[in-house]
């Protein structure tokens, strides 16, 4: 999922994040019970601020997560 916004850039830019936390209570598995954490990726690009993610059951692959969100770059 990739969501484009307008607006100034967080501190978590150019940053893999996992969490296992929803905005809200919860946990991500009590949504999606076959997933563990969201991995994101926050960046801007020509003025726009977007971010990335994926859900994931470990943090094993991390090298192929970033690998994938930061290709949302280019």
């Amino acid at each position: 999922m990739v969501a484009e916004m307008k607006g100034n850039s967080t501190s978590l830019e150019g940053r893999i994040i996992f969490t296992e936390d929803l905005e809200g209570l919860g946990k991500i598995s009590d949504i999606y019970a076959w997933a563990k954490y969201i991995c994101s990726y926050e960046f801007t690009k020509n003025g726009i601020h977007l971010q990335g993610y994926m859900l994931v059951n470990d943090e094993g692959n991390r090298d192929e997560y970033e690998k994938i969100l930061k290709s949302l770059k280019e």
